[in-house]
């Protein structure tokens, strides 16, 4: 019992099958044995091979996992299924992991940044239940070895992770030139932008990484709009630019654009229409008026 559990340190991705010859002991061992001893069943050998097809079908690999953190967090696996977490804070671990981008994490930052509002003894308890809830859910549906552990932390194995964000960052840095060859790839990545990070869960540690990838989403949004402009394709500039408003409303460059396109294209009056729209919402939000030299920026068009 003691190698199961050393190999199930090293190797969490294998299924633990003990079998018997005396079925009267197989719900008995699976009741008083099998999480003490990391068992994933008991099984009586007749008819085994059946009872392994038919039970543990769902251990065959995936490709990948897919994982949604624009807006609410979500975690599908290939055919759909969406992943349902035990916990809040089981969720909320696994969102940490995404966010660790493969890195290793060590136990006392996960304790630090997931289970802060614990004293340490309850802190350390609460990860390792919550880490069992998660390897056990994912497991559930037919993924294994995803959570490792490496040099007293943990791993993620992005290699079988789809990640919607993940997606946007690797586009977003590439800082290449937008045109008929990529744009279809560019509006793919803007449509994947429903809300902002993690926004229908909201946790401390994610507001930074909310503002970078929320940045990264405005200058895609203005690459593309800027391919449209050049083409002379102004109805799509404006579609992707007022897109981008529902992100970051206030941003100074998204509006200075929109604003500059309605005069180039001789309509004025839906130019000053929009400034004064944008200066409402200034004021509303700040307090103030909007800034002299934004406001200068504005009206260079003689609006």
């Amino acid at each position: 019992m003691k190698f199961v559990s050393e190999m199930l340190n090293l190797h969490p991705e294998l299924v633990v099958l003990f079998v018997t010859d005396y079925t009267e002991y197989e719900v008995k061992a699976h009741v008083l044995s099998g999480f003490k001893m990391n068992a994933s069943e008991y099984l009586s050998k007749t008819p085994l091979k059946d009872r392994i097809i038919n039970k543990y079908s769902v251990f065959s690999e995936i490709e990948k996992l897919n994982v949604f953190c624009f807006g609410k967090f979500r975690v599908m696996t290939d055919d759909k299924a969406e992943i349902k977490w035990r916990t809040a804070k089981t969720e909320e671990l696994f969102a940490y992991f995404i966010a660790s981008e493969g890195r290793t994490v060590t136990k006392e930052e996960l304790i630090e940044n997931v289970f802060g509002k614990f004293d340490a003894n309850k802190a350390s308890n609460n990860l390792k239940v919550c880490i069992h809830y998660l390897k056990k859910n994912l497991e559930a549906f037919g993924i294994s070895g995803l959570i490792q552990n490496y040099n007293r932390g943990y791993k993620l194995n992005v290699d079988k992770i789809y990640c919607d964000y993940y997606e946007l960052q690797s586009l977003a840095l590439k800082n290449e030139k937008i045109d008929t060859s990529n744009i279809e790839k560019y509006e793919k990545i803007s449509q994947l932008y429903c809300g902002n990070y993690l926004e229908g869960n909201y946790y401390d540690w994610s507001e930074h990484k909310m503002d970078y990838l929320q940045h990264l989403y405005i200058k895609t949004i203005l690459l593309i709009s800027e391919f449209y402009l050049n083409n002379k394709i102004h109805m799509k500039a404006l579609e992707i630019m007022k897109k981008g408003l529902n992100t970051d409303f206030l941003n100074k460059e998204i509006n200075e654009k929109i604003i500059e396109m309605y005069i180039k294209s001789g309509d004025k009056v839906s130019a000053k229409r929009h400034f004064c729209e944008y200066k409402l919402d200034y004021r509303k939000e700040f307090g103030v008026e909007l800034e002299e030299d934004l406001s200068s920026s504005f009206t260079k068009g003689n609006l």
